[in-house]
């Protein structure tokens, strides 16, 4: 129980001032603001744990596959507007797999 006490002693309040700055590079991505929906949550929410407006994922221990049919491309809202071609998730442009 010690142990317990211990770590929890350790545990900060998340710093706001990082999830701020996250929050405001996000908005300066080149992307709509917002569009990330909960990804753009959870990494500020990251930000102020780990007390850093860039936080930190240890890669070798992360795999992320996303996919979407928002018709972005086909409603000619991107700015590189090219025809839309259903591609199986985990195929890059180009056709090669990853």
């Amino acid at each position: 129980m010690e142990l317990l006490n211990q770590t929890l002693a350790k545990i900060l309040p998340p710093d706001r001032a990082s999830e701020q700055q996250a929050q405001q590079r996000l908005d300066n991505l080149t992307k709509p603001p917002g569009s990330l929906g909960v990804l753009e949550d959870i990494a500020r929410r990251l930000a102020g744990i780990q007390r850093r407006p860039r936080p930190e994922m240890p890669r070798e221990k992360v795999s992320l596959v996303l996919a979407g049919d928002h018709g972005v491309v086909r409603d000619r809202f991107h700015p590189a507007v090219h025809p839309a071609r259903p591609r199986p998730a985990g195929t890059p442009a180009g056709g090669a797999r990853v």
